[in-house]
């Protein structure tokens, strides 16, 4: 039945008299006559389809993918983005979403929504992180609640392809793999923490395997060639398409620590399955210490940190604060109250 619809019933006064109908007058025949009017809701059909679809970049154009040669994140040449008119319902002031989906090489897929936009309003979707090379298409179509326009496909060459990605420059002629970088401590999850490991990456710019070397020593005793912890040959994972650099650490366990504990100078390098290594990097020093006794006053700690200062750090002055681990935690229940001189010394990587 149509919204709107009118129906005409005659009652006849036996059945008015049983009270399911009132007359409004004494005649043999009342007529009574009743409409039918129900909101009319909107359907599929009233939902059109996003129109005047462009695209950044000339349809079938090439995208270039950037290296960063200092830590292998990947970037596009240019900006990338997708947008289209929002059409709305054709009957009804009533705001919908935009839903954009983009397809590339293996099955890739990737969506974008924009909620509650008005008509005419223009939506770009721009696309900020990095996509795998390859040919890409992508439409787009108007949806509210549970109904949705048709798709509509963005623009295209004979080859059904809106762009493509170009493949990862590797480089041609053999080398070795980046200088290490993003040196950190692995700490554990104790209060207060200690040093239980060291962390690197590193990316290969022939696109090969490689693995991490590290070399841990006290203060003071030289550099020993094959004296090193490394990992196990490392790749990059294809589905991390915004980087080239594959992270790792290694664990280690420090003995014979007492007193005022020692110094711990460490590096790093990447080395390639052919061979060929990185340059060596240095990490932050560090050093676990084991006080006789805790300190209780603010003489007493500031005494600690000149002992500290003569301990460990060069005396021609040094480029950063080695990291200090402390045995027990001073700034809890019962200890100094002035504690901040330490932040130098604690605050991590």
């Amino acid at each position: 039945m149509e919204p709107g619809a009118r129906i005409e019933v005659t009652v006849s006064h036996d059945l008015a008299a049983t009270g399911m109908l009132a007359p409004t007058h004494t005649s043999p025949e009342t007529t009574a006559v009743l409409i039918f009017d129900r909101e009319r809701r909107p359907t599929r059909q009233d939902l059109r389809p996003p129109r005047d679809l462009a695209q950044s970049v000339r349809v079938g154009g090439h995208l270039t993918t950037q290296i960063d040669r200092a830590t292998g994140a990947l970037s596009l040449s240019n900006p990338l983005w997708m947008q289209a008119n929002v059409a709305g319902f054709a009957q009804y002031d009533q705001l919908t979403d935009l839903v954009f989906q983009l397809s590339g090489p293996a099955a890739f897929e990737q969506g974008y929504r924009s909620s509650y936009r008005a008509p005419d309003e223009v939506i770009r979707w721009s696309i900020r992180r990095m996509i795998p090379p390859g040919h890409y298409a992508w439409k787009a179509r108007a949806e509210w609640r549970n109904l949705a326009s048709d798709w509509v496909d963005g623009p295209v060459n004979g080859a059904l392809t809106s762009f493509v990605v170009d493949a990862i420059p590797y480089d041609q002629e053999p080398g070795p793999p980046a200088d290490p970088f993003d040196l950190q401590l692995v700490e554990t999850a104790t209060y207060p923490p200690l040093p239980a490991g060291l962390r690197a990456s590193s990316w290969h710019p022939n696109g090969g395997r490689l693995r991490l070397q590290f070399v841990l020593k006290r203060q003071g005793d030289p550099w020993r060639g094959g004296e090193w912890l490394e990992t196990d040959w490392l790749d990059r994972d294809p589905q991390q398409y915004d980087t080239l650099a594959v992270t790792e650490h290694v664990l280690f366990r420090l003995t014979s620590i007492s007193g005022m504990g020692d110094p711990y100078d460490w590096r790093v390098r990447a080395v390639g399955e052919d061979g060929q290594a990185s340059g060596w990097v240095l990490g932050r020093p560090f050093m676990v210490f084991i006080p006789a006794q805790r300190p209780t006053t603010l003489d007493d700690l500031m005494n600690t940190l000149e002992r500290l200062d003569a301990r460990v750090l060069d005396p021609r002055g040094p480029v950063e604060f080695p990291r200090l681990y402390l045995s027990e935690d001073w700034t809890g229940e019962g200890g100094t109250e002035d504690v901040s001189a330490l932040r130098r010394w604690t605050e991590r990587d």
